[in-house]
């Protein structure tokens, strides 16, 4: 009992770092005005005849994904400008375990998966909106996607080489007596040619406005496929959530902690 309460209690401070991270996040979105890649560029051209340095601005720009040479996903073959894939090998083995009632040993079988192969790659791209077009690096920035595959293969591949569209690899037999089930393909990707939401640091590099992560870190970096609107309600439905985890984690892990301390 002593030991659920101080599981509950621990549960309920880490469910408070994670309120306040995304509360904090919430705030970046709510509190940054949207801008355009024109105002961007007035605001550049005002910086540099006032003769100031480095130029730097927390922007909230809203546009499409362009790019003239993107990446092609492995698995799905789409064309975008971040992919990221998994394949999971599902497998099941026999094991013997001991009966707790009659102390016999009886084999049993259980299930259970590895990854066998994964891969993340992504591109600068351009962001359009009706003003004009902005670079995007996207290194660092926390990129959202959409899956485009979730695929099951059953049985084991011929030849120990496992393929599907532009992937393969070659792969040897589960150890320890595992027999192979199948494998799980999932694919994720940043299409080109959706519209995106990006919120980061916009700065000058080589004559150019670009929106890309701060050497020195520090400020939020959004690549979206969502709408603001849309994440804002998702982030407010979350810290209603959250907010309901901690007061249950808390007062659950306090009573118990409590009825165990009265029992001892």
């Amino acid at each position: 009992m002593l030991l659920a309460g101080v599981l509950l209690l621990l549960l309920g401070i880490i469910l408070v770092f994670v309120y306040r991270s995304q509360q904090r996040k919430l705030g970046d979105i709510a509190g940054t005005e949207t801008t355009t890649v024109a105002a961007l560029r007035s605001l550049l051209e005002d910086f540099r005849q006032r003769g100031g340095g480095a130029f730097q601005y927390q922007a909230e720009l809203k546009g499409t994904i362009e790019c003239e040479s993107p990446l092609t996903s492995e698995l799905a073959g789409e064309k975008c400008v971040h992919y990221r894939l998994r394949v999971e090998r599902e497998w099941e083995e026999d094991y013997w375990e001991t009966d707790s009632r009659s102390g016999r040993r009886e084999q049993r079988t259980r299930r259970g998966s590895d990854t066998v192969s994964s891969n993340e790659r992504s591109l600068p791209f351009l962001l359009r909106d009706g003003t004009g077009a902005i670079h995007v690096d996207p290194a660092g920035a926390d990129i959202e996607t959409v899956q485009v595959m979730d695929r099951y293969e059953p049985g084991s591949p011929s030849g120990g080489v496992l393929s599907l569209g532009g992937f393969q690899i070659s792969i040897g037999l589960p150890g320890g007596g595992r027999r192979t089930l199948g494998h799980r393909f999932q694919e994720w990707v940043t299409p080109v040619g959706r519209s995106a939401y990006v919120l980061g640091p916009v700065r000058e590099r080589e004559g150019e406005l670009i929106l890309a992560r701060l050497p020195e870190g520090g400020r939020r970096f959004l690549v979206c496929l969502r709408s603001e609107e849309e994440m804002v309600r998702s982030l407010r439905s979350a810290l209603m959530g959250l907010r309901a985890g901690i007061v249950i984690a808390l007062l659950a892990g306090i009573g118990l902690l409590v009825a165990g301390l009265a029992h001892r």
